[in-house]
């Protein structure tokens, strides 16, 4: 399933973890957006310039499918989807990063373990390093993590 079955950007990271997240989505957050909202603010994105020219110009790398930005998924990241969404908005970002890590059912599983959860179906700049500081910054995650000598 895509954003361009005019889902909401809400039900697509719904199924990043198979749950449903509506006690954790408030009005002011970003994953309430539509399709055409998220679509338009992905093409405008004057960040993401640099990676649509890739895309129109034949990267193996990106592609853009039914208009929205995709980049093909590494292979050694498991998924069911060929490409990943891009994700342009840094609230989008920790939006998704907060699901994939801190939900109930995604268990706080660290770093590389998060990673793989949003890499299969998003991408997005410097994912790796704002997955990190974030976990690194869980509370429960501090509270529980065993210490390190």
């Amino acid at each position: 399933m895509t954003l361009t079955d005019n889902l909401t950007f809400a039900q697509t990271v719904r199924e990043l973890s198979d749950i449903d997240i509506s006690p954790y989505a408030d009005d002011s957050s970003a994953i309430n957006q539509t399709s055409p909202e998220f679509a338009h603010e992905q093409e405008t994105d004057p960040t993401l310039r640099h990676l649509w020219v890739k895309a129109q110009t034949g990267s193996s790398e990106f592609s853009v499918i039914e208009g929205f930005l995709y980049r093909k998924v590494p292979v050694n990241i498991p998924s069911m989807h060929e490409y990943a969404l891009v994700v342009h908005n840094s609230k989008f970002q920790s939006d998704l990063i907060h699901m994939a890590h801190s939900n109930p059912l995604s268990g706080h599983q660290g770093i590389c373990k998060t990673e793989q959860r949003l890499a299969a179906l998003f991408y997005f700049s410097k994912m790796r390093k704002k997955i990190k500081e974030f976990v690194r910054f869980c509370e429960k995650c501090q509270m529980t993590a065993p210490k390190r000598k």
